[in-house]
């Protein structure tokens, strides 16, 4: 079947689509200009800064003092109400950039992958991503991690996320290797939830979720489901 479709679909572009059809029609159809958040803004500095702590090819991994300048040369603004507020998150994710080094530097070890972008098709549907960390285990298989710099992450979350069964279904496929773990580590609090590679039923039920969210776009339907903890963003 042939599906039509603004552009490929993502873990967060299906999960707008789930939450509310009108959304993802206003932000990938219409293309309703969006305010900039602040949280995306300090999600992405922190992000890149650990991509420049991983993404050098060669032994030794980079002093804690390249890393915090990298941090401060590539901090994105957008998104603050005051310099107050900028200035302490800025300060947050010093401190979760210092404390995360200290924690890992005696493991470093150069990943498999870092910023990993895949595309693949999935019965017809192209979908797309980004994995923070891949790394390769002694045996060959492969751990994935996704670095989260928001809330305290739901206990059991890591056991059947979406995300992370894209995460799965996109390194098999693509990289030829079996994951054998799959993680969230929660930056802030430096805690990581982990578990072994997601069962097939829930491959299963990613790829008919895919499928079923391409045909809704493609026969436009986009009903709203107004609620209101959704509509005020």
């Amino acid at each position: 079947m042939a599906f039509t479709l603004p552009r490929p679909l993502s873990h967060s572009s299906i999960s707008m689509f789930q939450e509310c059809p009108q959304k993802y029609k206003f932000k990938y159809l219409d293309k309703l200009p969006e305010k900039p958040r602040h949280f995306f803004s300090f999600g992405s500095s922190v992000h890149q800064a650990l991509e420049f702590f991983y993404g050098g090819k060669a032994l030794p991994a980079p002093a804690l003092e390249d890393v915090l300048a990298y941090y401060k040369e590539n901090w994105l603004s957008a998104g603050y109400k005051d310099p107050g507020q900028e200035a302490q998150y800025f300060q947050d994710g010093k401190d979760i950039l210092v404390q995360f080094y200290r924690k890992h530097i005696k493991d470093f070890a150069l990943p498999f992958f870092v910023e990993y972008k895949f595309d693949l098709n999935v019965d017809g549907v192209p979908v797309t991503g980004m994995i923070d960390r891949i790394d390769k285990l002694e045996d060959g298989r492969l751990s994935v991690i996704d670095y989260k710099t928001g809330k305290a992450l739901a206990r059991g979350r890591v056991e059947s996320d979406s995300q992370l069964t894209m995460y799965q279904l996109a390194c098999e496929r693509l990289l030829g290797a079996s994951v054998a773990k799959l993680s969230f580590y929660h930056l802030p609090s430096l805690k990581e939830q982990i578990v072994e590679r997601h069962p097939e039923a829930l491959i299963d039920g990613l790829k008919k979720r895919i499928v079923a969210t391409a045909e809704s776009i493609s026969g436009g339907r986009f009903e709203p489901k107004p609620a209101e903890n959704v509509c005020r963003w």
